[in-house]
């Protein structure tokens, strides 16, 4: 897949970090792959991630956009993306010998703290988050028998964030595949889910919430995570009473901000 190398203003680093990151540098330029500079480092209380200034390797300009909160929608924020970015989307495709052909269709979305983090977060489980009743997951699996794994992800980082849906399926399926998973975002765009189906996916998250929670692993990854992000560490049961507070209009209007089809790049290893 493409690597995504994070850079920043560099002489705010001390000497070991901006060793370290040279070196990864010199990693990610020997792949074979796209090597792009795109954001800030992942820590909000990192000075970095704070700072105004912007890196610019090559006159390519990479800005480092203001606190979460001062946006009310991403195309209000000037999110760092990669050189190749084009508001109307890209398609790649890399010829690889692998059995499968291995398909991610993403985009950019929200950073840590913003206020419809947790509406992309219960947008994404709808659609493909790690639960077998997911739409994808339904759809592609259970009603075609097109893949034997499917799921998305929403990210949020500290200045920017990411949504992908990942899959593998039989090269001679992969188009059909691709039609399906634009078909349910197009359903999440156009059509609003019902007060039933709303409390069905909060039944649902809620389960996978509390089911989480009972590894301990889990639990020390997700309060060091707050700490360093937010300077607490909330109980699930906080975080998902302000989710139960998302309405069927919320979702629609993330879906048709972060779903846009031509916000959407598609990658491809076949």
């Amino acid at each position: 897949m493409a690597a995504c190398l994070i850079f920043n203003k560099v002489d705010l680093l001390n000497e070991e970090e901006q060793q370290e990151l040279a070196a990864l540098r010199q990693l990610y330029e020997s792949l074979d792959y796209p090597t792009y500079a795109i954001s800030a480092l992942s820590l909000a209380s990192s000075p970095i991630a704070n700072s105004e200034a912007s890196y610019s390797p090559q006159g390519v300009q990479y800005p480092i956009a203001a606190p979460a909160a001062s946006y009310s929608s991403l195309n209000e924020r000037p999110i760092g993306l990669c050189p190749s970015y084009s508001p109307s989307g890209a398609s790649r495709t890399y010829r690889r010998h692998t059995h499968q052909t291995h398909v991610m269709l993403g985009s950019h979305t929200y950073p840590i703290g913003h206020p419809k983090q947790l509406t992309i977060f219960l947008l994404n489980n709808i659609l493909g988050g790690g639960s077998m009743s997911s739409r994808l997951y339904l759809s592609l699996r259970e009603k075609y028998g097109l893949v034997y794994n499917i799921d998305s992800q929403a990210v949020p980082l500290s200045d920017t964030g990411y949504w992908n849906i990942y899959l593998a399926c039989e090269p001679q399926h992969k188009d059909q595949c691709i039609e399906l998973c634009h078909k349910e975002l197009k359903q999440l765009r156009d059509t609003r889910l019902t007060a039933t189906q709303l409390q069905r996916a909060l039944r649902q998250l809620e389960g996978q919430l509390a089911i989480s929670a009972e590894n301990q692993e889990n639990n020390a990854l997700a309060m060091a995570k707050q700490m360093l992000y937010h300077h607490r560490a909330p109980q699930w049961q906080e975080t998902f009473a302000k989710v139960q507070k998302i309405t069927p209009e919320q979702l629609q209007d993330v879906a048709n901000e972060v779903f846009a089809p031509d916000k959407i790049y598609t990658l491809l290893y076949d």
